[in-house]
């Protein structure tokens, strides 16, 4: 019994036959080959560039803005540091204005509280004056004199 062709392996006989004579084209142009050869580096290095610069601009553009971020973050935890502290200021001086209105009724506790302020503070000297001894004290001191007068003087 001979071989029978079937319509199938006909087609697939002529597409072989014709890929193969395209192969053999491909092969044997002297101009495809040059263009090959100018093209296939920049093909091949263009995006390989384009890839390696656009890694190192991120990297770079991420340092930027870690540094600017660590930045914004220490002037925030100063400015949060000085707002604490006057705040404690405020806080210290309001509850020492409170002690003092209390103090002042009795002499006694009122000379311990200047006295316990006084060393606080690290001063020579705290006085308070009522206004009587203030105007003769003012005499022997122009700063008493100036405060009496509603003025500053240090």
């Amino acid at each position: 019994m001979g071989t029978a062709i079937t319509p199938h392996a006909a087609v697939t006989t002529k597409v072989c036959a014709s890929s193969r004579s395209v192969q053999r084209w491909i092969m044997k142009s002297v101009r495809l080959h040059l263009l090959v050869l100018a093209l296939l580096p920049l093909v091949m290095l263009i995006p390989a560039l384009l890839a390696v610069g656009m890694t190192r601009w991120s990297a770079s553009f991420n340092a930027l803005l870690i540094t600017n971020v660590e930045s914004d973050l220490r002037i925030a935890e100063q400015y949060l540091k000085r707002i604490i502290s006057q705040g404690n200021a405020h806080i210290a001086a309001i509850s020492g204005s409170v002690f003092f209105v209390n103090a002042k009724d009795s002499s006694t506790v009122l000379l311990a509280y200047l006295d316990q302020e006084r060393r606080r503070l690290g001063l020579d000297f705290l006085y308070h004056l009522p206004k009587t001894q203030a105007k003769a004290a003012a005499e022997r001191w122009p700063v008493i004199a100036t405060a009496l007068a509603g003025g500053r003087q240090t």
